[in-house]
């Protein structure tokens, strides 16, 4: 009883594996927010900050002001825009990115007050 497998039973494996992560890893990048087509050609900042910029908008909209949310808004929607992204440089996402490190410091700051209380 041999219970090695042969080479292309091993393929076949790595083969389901690894379209079973590609799944999953699509359907991520889809929860974020991310178009799977355009995903090489964007550059990372701007990934990195449509993925926060949607973060901040769904999960923690009550701290922002107007004119933040309306600024996170804006950048979604022009990352949504073929055209419009084309055109952003990545110095367009350093704004959202500030932005998203100051609401996270103020979430760090209200969890470390709770955290002393109890």
């Amino acid at each position: 009883m041999n219970n090695k497998l042969n080479k292309s039973d091993t393929a076949q494996q790595i083969r389901t594996r690894e379209l079973l992560d590609t799944k999953l890893t699509d359907a991520w990048l889809a929860q974020q927010g991310i178009i799977l087509k355009n995903f090489s050609s964007i550059h990372i900042k701007l990934l990195q900050a449509q993925s926060q910029a949607k973060l901040l908008t769904k999960n923690h909209h009550h701290l922002l002001t107007n004119s933040q949310l309306r600024l996170l808004v804006d950048f979604l929607g022009k990352m949504k825009d073929k055209d419009s992204r084309s055109r952003l440089k990545p110095a367009a996402a350093l704004p959202i990115l500030n932005l998203a490190e100051k609401i996270n410091r103020q979430l760090f700051k209200a969890y470390r007050q709770t955290k002393r209380l109890h």
